[in-house]
C-alpha cells in the first residue's frame, strides 16, 4: 500500500487514546490507566515504524506524528481534573471512592501506590507528629491533602523552617518521593517570577523546594500570590507561544532560616499566602528513613493520610486548620530578621567569589550600608569596621588590593564581586 499520511494517523487514532496539549505541545497517550506525555513520542514511533515497515524515512515518521498532534489538540485547562490513578483504579477526590481505570476520562495524574481501604495511616501520623506540634502536624496534613485538589482555594504556601536534622527537609522528601517527580517541580521562590524557569510548573501537583533564597525579591510578589491565589499567569515553553494558566501545584519550601522580604513591597495579600510550620526538634541522622517510608505499605499508609486531608479541608471549606492571619505571619518574618547579622547577610545576597576580580572598599561598603538600611538591618558603622568584618567573615576570602587610581592608592578586595 502507498505511503499515506491520513490514513495510517487515523489507523493509528483508532487502537490508540491520544490527546495534544494545545499549551504545551506534548502528546498524552493512554497508557497504565492514565494519559502519559514522558513516553508518549517513542511509542508512537515504534508503532509508525511498524506499521510503514521498508517504507519507513524520518520525513515520513514526522508526518504522521505531525497529523497526530494536529488532530487531537485539546485545552486540557478546560478538562476539569477530579481524578487521580492509583495502581487498582481511579480515585473520585469529590466521593473518595475507587473506581475502573478508564479512557473515558482524562486523567495525567498518577501516584503508583495500590488503594486499601483498610490501610491505617497511623504510622505518617506519629512521624510527623515527632517533628512538629499536633497543631501543626494537623495543618501539614491538610496542606498534603490539598495536593491532591485540582484547585488552590487555601491560598497558602507552606513553609518549614527549624535547624539542622529536625526532619523538614525528610518529610518533604518522602512527600516528593512518593508524588514522583512527575508531579512535582522545584521552584524557588525567586524563580516563580523568572520567565521559561517557572513554565516547569504546568501541570504540576506540587512544588517542593529546599533551595530557599536568602531575600524574596519584591518584584516576585506578584507572581507568588498569583501561584498561590488561583489566578492566571503568563507561561512559556521555549520556542512556544506564552499562554494563560492558573496552577495548582501546592507550594512547600523548607529553610533553616526564615527568608528576607522588603517590607516596602510586601502588601497584606502577600503575609496572607504564608503558612510557616516550625521544625524545632533535632534528630540523630537516620539513613534508613527515606527508604522504610518508601515501602509499599507505609505508601499505601501516605495516601490514606492525603486522603484524609482532603476530607478535612473539604469540612472546613478549603480552609487549613490553624490557618495563620497576616500577623502571625509579619511576627515570624521579624523575629528571623533579628537573629540574622546583617552584613553576612549582605554578602550571601549580594557579592560572589571571584578570584581575579576586584572591587573598591568604599563601593561595598556603600553597598552593605544602602542594602541593609534597606532591608533594616544594623550595619558596620564605617568603612573600618567594614574592614574588620570582610576579613572575619569565611563566606568569601578576600586579600587587600591597593591600586593606583589617579596617581592615589585606593582600598580594595581581590576575590570578591559584587552581583
Amino acid at each position: 500500500m502507498a505511503f499515506n499520511t491520513k490514513i495510517l494517523g487515523d489507523a493509528l487514532l483508532k487502537v490508540n487514546h491520544i490527546k495534544t496539549d494545545m499549551n504545551s505541545g506534548r502528546i498524552y497517550i493512554y497508557r497504565n490507566g492514565f494519559y502519559e506525555y514522558k513516553n508518549s513520542v517513542p511509542i508512537l514511533k515504534k508503532e509508525i515504524n511498524r506499521n510503514l515497515g521498508d517504507e519507513t524515512s524520518g520525513g515520513r515518521v514526522a508526518e504522521v506524528l505531525g497529523y497526530i498532534e494536529r488532530s487531537t489538540y485539546t485545552n486540557l485547562q478546560d478538562i476539569k481534573h477530579n481524578y487521580i490513578c492509583v495502581n487498582n483504579g481511579l480515585i473520585n477526590l469529590d466521593t473518595l471512592k475507587l473506581e475502573k481505570h478508564t479512557p473515558s476520562k482524562f486523567v495525567d495524574f498518577r501516584i503508583p501506590v495500590t488503594y486499601d481501604k483498610s490501610i491505617d495511616s497511623e504510622p505518617i501520623h506519629k512521624f510527623v507528629e515527632q517533628i512538629m506540634s499536633k497543631a501543626n502536624s494537623e495543618t501539614f496534613q491538610d496542606a498534603v491533602g490539598n495536593i491532591l485538589a485540582p484547585h488552590y482555594v487555601t491560598k497558602k504556601l507552606i513553609y518549614l523552617y527549624g535547624p539542622n536534622d529536625s526532619g523538614k527537609s525528610t518529610i518533604l522528601n518522602i512527600l516528593g518521593r512518593w508524588l514522583t517527580k512527575d508531579n512535582i517541580s522545584n521552584l524557588n521562590l525567586n524563580q516563580l517570577g523568572e520567565k521559561f524557569t517557572n513554565a516547569q510548573i504546568y501541570q504540576k501537583r506540587g512544588n517542593i523546594s529546599s533551595d530557599v533564597p536568602t531575600v524574596v525579591k519584591g518584584r516576585n510578589y506578584g507572581r507568588i500570590k498569583n501561584f498561590t491565589g488561583g489566578d492566571a499567569v503568563t507561561l512559556q515553553f521555549k520556542h512556544q507561544n506564552p499562554f494563560e494558566y492558573e496552577s495548582i501545584a501546592k507550594l512547600f519550601f523548607s529553610s533553616n532560616k526564615i527568608p528576607l522580604i522588603d517590607e516596602d513591597t510586601a502588601d497584606d495579600g502577600f503575609y496572607r499566602r504564608w503558612q510557616f510550620i516550625e521544625c524545632p526538634h533535632t534528630f540523630e541522622p537516620d539513613d534508613t528513613i527515606i527508604s522504610r517510608y518508601s515501602k509499599e505499605e507505609n505508601k499505601s499508609a501516605f495516601l490514606a493520610y492525603t486522603l484524609e486531608g482532603v476530607s478535612n479541608l473539604r469540612n472546613n471549606k478549603w480552609r487549613l486548620s490553624h490557618q495563620m492571619d497576616k500577623y502571625q505571619v509579619i511576627e515570624i518574618f521579624q523575629k528571623g530578621k533579628i537573629k540574622e547579622d546583617g552584613f553576612l547577610m549582605w554578602l550571601n545576597s549580594n557579592c560572589k567569589p571571584s578570584i581575579n576580580n576586584y572591587e573598591f572598599a568604599k563601593k561595598l561598603y556603600i553597598n552593605c550600608r544602602e542594602w541593609c538600611i534597606k532591608y533594616r538591618y544594623d550595619y558596620p558603622i564605617n568603612v573600618v569596621q567594614f574592614g574588620i568584618a570582610m576579613h572575619g567573615q569565611n563566606i568569601i576570602p578576600v586579600t587587600d588590593y591597593r591600586p593606583t587610581i589617579k596617581d592615589k592608592q585606593q582600598l580594595a578586595y581581590r576575590g570578591i564581586k559584587l552581583i
